[in-house]
C-alpha cells in the first residue's frame, strides 16, 4: 500500500453540530478541515457516523479516490445504494448495526473483500452473487432467510 495514505478516524458527527451543519459535513472543505489534508485522495480509511436520509454520500468514493476502507458502524444505512456507486477501490466495508435492509447496490464496489453485516435486518443474499473478490462475509444477527 501506498505510504502516503493517512488515516482519519471520526466517530459521532452528530456531536459536531446540529443538522444543519450536519448537512454541509461531507463538503470537500469540511473533509479538508477534518483530515487537516488539502489533498482527500491521500485519505485511505474514514470512519464516520452518519444518517443517509441526511446526508448525501453518493460522490464521496470519488473524492476520497484512494479511499480503500470505510468504517460506518452505528450509522442509519437502510440500503447499500444510499453509498453511491464512487468507491472504486473500497476493500473493506463495515455497516454493523447500521440498519441496513437491502443490499442492492453491493455490486457497485467491485473490489470488495470484506464486508461486515452484523446485527441488521438483511434478509437477502441474492445481491452478493456477482461480489467475486470478496472473501469475508460476516452476518451475524440478521434475518436471512434463505442462503442458496
Amino acid at each position: 500500500e501506498d505510504d502516503d495514505i493517512e488515516e482519519l478516524n471520526l466517530l459521532d458527527i452528530e456531536e459536531r453540530g446540529d443538522l444543519e451543519e450536519l448537512g454541509d459535513f461531507l463538503s470537500d472543505r469540511a473533509l479538508q478541515e477534518l483530515t487537516g489534508m488539502d489533498d482527500l485522495s491521500a485519505v485511505g480509511f474514514l470512519e464516520v457516523r452518519i444518517n443517509t436520509e441526511d446526508i448525501m454520500m453518493r460522490d464521496l468514493g470519488s473524492r476520497l479516490a484512494n479511499l480503500s476502507e470505510l468504517k460506518l458502524n452505528n450509522s442509519h444505512v437502510p440500503s447499500v445504494r444510499d453509498l453511491g456507486t464512487s468507491f472504486t477501490k473500497l476493500t473493506v466495508l463495515w455497516l454493523s448495526r447500521c440498519n441496513v435492509e437491502e443490499l442492492d447496490g453491493i455490486g457497485a464496489f467491485l473490489n470488495l473483500k470484506e464486508l461486515y453485516l452484523a446485527f441488521n435486518e438483511v434478509k437477502d443474499l441474492s445481491p452478493l452473487v456477482g461480489c467475486d473478490q470478496l472473501e469475508l462475509l460476516d452476518l451475524e444477527g440478521n434475518a436471512v432467510e434463505d442462503i442458496a
